[in-house]
Parts: structure tokens; sequence; C-alpha cells
């Protein structure tokens, strides 16, 4: 296969496509996009930069409540949780993250909520604190999702410690899109 018949000639674009589609609001044409993409879930390990598709398109599987996609590329990304995906300088983040995005699309809560404190923890343990906002505020999401038992409650104390590491990132929006998971606004 020819290097531009790979990750960054088909499933990099997309997936920025589709994360943008879908962090607009706009599901359905997230959706065709990802309809378009030729990147089969199970392809992602034999990427030119393994799981980097998989890690971009997570970030949106949940937000545009497709399953079959999220399932696969969690099944794909799970023997690898301690792994980065990344482009030459660039870092994604673990695939801990991915594999707890895709659960969280899929609606197993459980298994999201685990991959997502796997991640959050990894990222401080590694010194990667630039991630740890990006992660706590999926894991308020995925507690708000779930819902049971002392979830909400968890979900407040981290929304609280969100404010102050968003704030030293400049990442506002981070604080807003957990709030409003929490509210449910």
């Amino acid at each position: 296969m020819a290097f531009c018949d790979n990750e960054l000639g088909d499933g990099g674009p997309h997936s920025h496509a589709i994360g943008a589609l879908a962090d607009a609001g706009r599901a359905e044409e997230a959706r065709a996009q990802l309809a378009d993409l030729r990147r089969r879930p199970e392809e992602i390990p034999e990427e030119v930069f393994p799981g980097l598709t998989g890690a971009w398109m997570a970030l949106s599987l949940f937000r545009i409540d497709e399953t079959s996609v999220a399932a696969g590329t969690a099944q794909a990304s799970e023997p690898f949780p301690e792994l980065w995906p990344h482009f030459y300088t660039a870092v994604v983040a673990p695939m801990s993250m991915t594999v707890g995005l895709c659960r969280l699309a899929t609606g197993e809560f459980d298994a999201a909520i685990e991959s997502l404190r796997r991640s959050r923890q990894h990222c401080r343990d590694v010194g990667f604190v630039g991630l740890v906002p990006l992660a706590s505020s999926l894991l308020i999401e995925a507690l708000a999702a779930r819902d049971r038992g002392d979830d909400r409650v968890r979900a407040t104390e981290l929304l609280a410690e969100l404010r102050d590491t968003a704030a030293a990132i400049g990442a506002p929006r981070l604080v807003e899109r957990a709030a409003e998971a929490l509210t449910g606004t």
C-alpha cells in the first residue's frame, strides 16, 4: 500500500473532519464522513502511525452515537493501553483513552470509566500533565453517563479539580463541556 493511501492520506484528514463536525453538533454530517472513511478498525494497529486514526475518531464517536466503529476501534486498541499514537513530534494520548471513549460510545460505562481512569493516571505518571484536564473532562462525562452510586459526587470532585488544571493550560471549554455533561444540559 502506498504511503499516501495509508494513515495521512485517508484516516487522518477524515478523522479530523469527523471530530470537527461532531464537536459542532453536526452528527449526520460526521456520520457521512465516517461512512466515507476507508479505514476499518481492525487495521488500526497496522497503520503507518499505529492508532492515530482510532485516537482521533474516538474523540467524536461517542458524540455521534456510533457504536459499531467504536466497538471495533476499542477491540483493536485494547492490547496497547499505555502506547501513545503519534506522528513525528505530535502525540495524541495513551490508547487507554481511545478505548475509554469507544467504550463510552458503546454504552459500556464500567469499562469506559476504568480505561479513562487508567489514561488519566498514566498521563500523570509519565508527566504529561497537559492531557490530565482532557482525561478528567472525559472521565466526568463517563461518570455522568453511568450515573450510579457515588458517580455524581466523584464527577463533582473531578470538576472542581478540573477547573484548576484546565485554567493552568488555558482550556476553559473542557470545564464547560464537563459541567454540561454533569448537569445534563
